[in-house]
């Protein structure tokens, strides 16, 4: 990349930087912080000093300056990518845009694997919710319990309810019909001894009748 800088004037605000994250904007990519690390170092024999680009999407890319102020690293999220377009910093820059969109996914989801390790002086209210949670799930199973229990309850209650009244109409049909029967023998027995007086006057008649006739003659 063809950015020269003031080596010894490495800052956030510096100008070429500021030039920089708006071509890396321009291109698609806005850089969310720029933290330039104002020690030297020191790597085979190469004095350098790192500014790192800190995206939207939380990728990096670090650039790696000589004292002659020029780029001679670049590294994508800790991995160092060879520039094609090393001379011409547009071109590098969209090369560098075109590799942050390809390893976006994977990135993010190398980003939800990692396990957050909160600092000791910071509780979570995790475990008070679980067991606040635990307590809730067993009130609601008693309550579960309970209805259910009831609900036996009445099913029997309504069982017991449907037999009696299953027997109660069985016995009126034979009530019934006793009650009918004695009603016809207090009817008929009036009608019987009249019955008996009409034959025994019959009879009375005619065993009268030939002594009448001898008589007469």
């Amino acid at each position: 990349m063809d950015l020269l800088i003031n080596f010894d004037d490495l800052k956030p605000n510096n100008k070429a930087l500021k030039n920089l994250v708006k071509a890396f904007t321009r291109a698609g990519a806005p850089v969310a912080t720029i933290d330039a690390d104002g020690r030297a170092k020191r790597t085979a024999g190469v004095t350098y000093r790192e500014v790192i680009l800190t995206f939207v999407d939380n990728q990096k890319i670090t650039l790696f300056f000589k004292q002659t102020g020029d780029i001679f690293q670049v590294k994508l999220n800790g991995s160092v990518v060879p520039l094609k377009n090393q001379g011409d910093q547009v071109k590098a820059v969209s090369e560098l845009v075109q590799l942050l969109d390809a390893g976006r996914a994977k990135f993010q989801a190398k980003l939800a694997r990692q396990k957050v390790v909160l600092p000791s002086s910071i509780k979570t209210a995790a475990p008070r919710m679980e067991l606040k949670l635990q307590e809730s799930a067993a009130a609601l199973d008693a309550d579960i319990a309970k209805a259910q229990a009831r609900v036996a309850e009445l099913k029997a209650e309504l069982g017991e309810s449907l037999d009696n009244i299953g027997a109660g109409s069985g016995d009126a049909p034979a009530d019934e019909s006793k009650a009918l029967d004695a009603l016809s023998d207090e009817e008929g027995a009036p009608a019987d001894d009249a019955d008996q007086d009409s034959k025994k006057e019959a009879e009375d008649t005619e065993a009268a009748e030939p002594e009448k006739q001898k008589s007469e003659a």
